[in-house]
């Protein structure tokens, strides 16, 4: 029994010894833009959108500027039609 663990653990050892971590020169970029469509719970089919653009001032320091446009009803709110 034991010598199966030892194998096991010799084993382990040996694939994970091949594998890496993230590599941190991939990210090398200036600016990034992300958007996407939000699904909220009461908000309906599509809750709303979201668009966000980052400039990079140093290393390790971002600025963004976010626009995020959202619908959410509120299950108290009765609509109303005055005539």
């Amino acid at each position: 029994m034991r010598s199966k663990i030892t194998i096991i653990a010799l084993l382990f050892c040996v694939v994970s010894a091949g594998l890496k971590a993230q590599n941190r020169d991939v990210d090398d970029y200036q600016t990034e833009f992300i958007w996407g469509i939000n699904k909220n719970t009461a908000g309906g089919l599509i809750g709303g959108f979201v668009l966000r653009k980052s400039f990079k001032i140093n290393e390790k320091l971002f600025i963004s500027y976010e626009l995020e446009v959202m619908n959410d009803k509120l299950t108290q709110e009765i609509r109303v039609s005055i005539n």
